[in-house]
């Protein structure tokens, strides 16, 4: 889950700093995948029974166990190339 947190934020490195919006729409989006998350992977520590944690996350289709599996695959994909050294040294 933390993985899939740093691919966020890698993207979110990777934008000049001229396109602000965008910026501060990954940081949002990262925002919202770490409150799905922590919420997500908090059942289990609440609920202690290996059986009714797998039907509390059954019930959501495996949602948050999903989405970081899919943005680690997606980092691999779709690499943040971080802005060159010249175009953050005029920034």
């Amino acid at each position: 889950m933390i993985a899939g947190s740093r691919v966020i934020y890698q993207w979110e490195k990777a934008i000049p700093t001229n396109m602000a919006l965008v910026k501060k729409a990954f940081a949002v989006m990262n925002f919202a995948y770490t409150v799905l998350v922590l919420n997500y992977s908090c059942v289990g520590f609440m609920l202690l029974s290996k059986h009714e944690t797998l039907a509390s996350y059954g019930s959501v289709y495996y949602i948050g166990t999903l989405i970081p599996i899919a943005l680690i695959i997606l980092g691999y994909i779709i690499p943040a190339k971080p802005a060159s050294f010249k175009a953050r040294k005029e920034q």
